[in-house]
């Protein structure tokens, strides 16, 4: 069961409070220092810097935290402006956790929702993407891996090894292939689209060799967005 309370009260001062064993224990091994037991001092320590702020929200919600707490809180991120959002998780095991990522705009939210309800790879991408500590390389990993299936699966089903840019270029080469996705009839070259996705193959991920490249912040959110609308457009 959730251990919920993070503070005991000190038996001879009543009104202050001390860590609890279990938690202070945990924070001293998160941050690798060591943390003062006594609220007001973890307080200013916690305090006097962002990431550490972050970090400490984050171990909070993920093992602490009640729902009604984190509605509450997520409202107060929201109404105050804050560049964090509280969402719930899921593990490798199925298990839901709340955890905190990067606040992107609604509409861009909204964009997103049914592909990432709907595909595990992507909501990897975009977990990746917006995370406290972000990892720009898997998230085109990911999203290179979402276009192959779907080029793959929806136009070269006896291709045994896709490859994102030769899936490409057979396409648009092909004289047989027609693309079908939604509103493709109002394209007078039905392939055009591929343009969009000429340049992902470069970024490799984890395999930066050759003329291989690790994506930026900016790049790695265009690859995710354009896979994401991609693959709506198929799943419309």
């Amino acid at each position: 069961m959730k251990e919920h309370s993070l503070c005991d009260e000190k038996p001879y001062a009543p009104g202050e409070y001390d860590l609890t064993s279990k938690f202070h224990s945990q924070l001293q091994i998160a941050y690798r220092d060591m943390l003062p037991t006594d609220f007001v001092g973890f307080m200013n320590y916690i305090f006097s810097d962002h990431d550490r702020v972050v970090y400490c929200l984050q171990i909070i919600l993920s093992e602490y935290a009640y729902e009604a707490e984190v509605v509450k809180l997520e409202l107060l991120l929201r109404d105050g402006g804050s560049g964090w959002r509280v969402y719930l998780a899921e593990d490798d095991k199925g298990e839901s956790y709340f955890d905190i990522q990067e606040r992107v705009p609604p509409l861009v939210q909204q964009f997103a929702n049914k592909s990432l309800t709907q595909n595990s790879k992507l909501s990897e991408a975009w977990k990746y993407l917006y995370s406290r500590t972000p990892d720009l390389e898997k998230t085109v990993q990911y999203c290179q891996d979402v276009l192959e299936g779907l080029l793959r699966d929806k136009y070269l089903p006896n291709d045994m090894k896709p490859q994102l840019g030769k899936l490409i270029r057979s396409i648009k080469e092909s004289q047989e292939i027609q693309m079908q996705f939604k509103g493709s009839s109002l394209l007078e070259d039905d392939k055009i689209l591929l343009d969009l996705l000429s340049k992902i193959p470069k970024y490799r991920g984890l395999h930066t060799a050759g003329t291989g490249k690790t994506p930026t912040k900016e790049e790695a959110e265009y690859v995710m967005m354009t896979t994401i609308y991609f693959w709506n457009l198929h799943n419309a």
